[in-house]
């Protein structure tokens, strides 16, 4: 199973510290080198990755993700991993 971890979300969290799971629900949109990502994180811990290409191409996938908790002596931060997290691929959507 691959997971990764969604850099600003966890950019997002080193600035407030701590962020409970509730207030990472919603949704979030990236725009690079002509595609455009969105990410619905929702209550439930599924999530949708959609991407569309600058030519109109689309993936969209399903999957979920979990939020916890890092301390470390200094510090209190949230983590995010997404399982089975998958970008750049695109295949024609109907």
């Amino acid at each position: 199973m691959r997971k990764s971890l969604l850099f600003p979300l966890l950019l997002l969290s080193a600035c407030s510290n701590a962020v409970p799971q509730a207030s990472l629900v919603g949704n979030y949109v990236a725009i690079y080198g002509g595609e455009t990502a969105t990410l619905v994180l929702k209550p439930d811990h599924t999530y949708v990755h959609t991407t569309r290409a600058s030519d109109g191409r689309i993936v969209e996938d399903v999957a979920t993700w979990e939020a916890r908790q890092r301390e470390t002596a200094q510090d209190r931060t949230t983590v995010v991993e997404f399982w089975d997290f998958r970008s750049n691929s695109f295949v024609q959507r109907d």
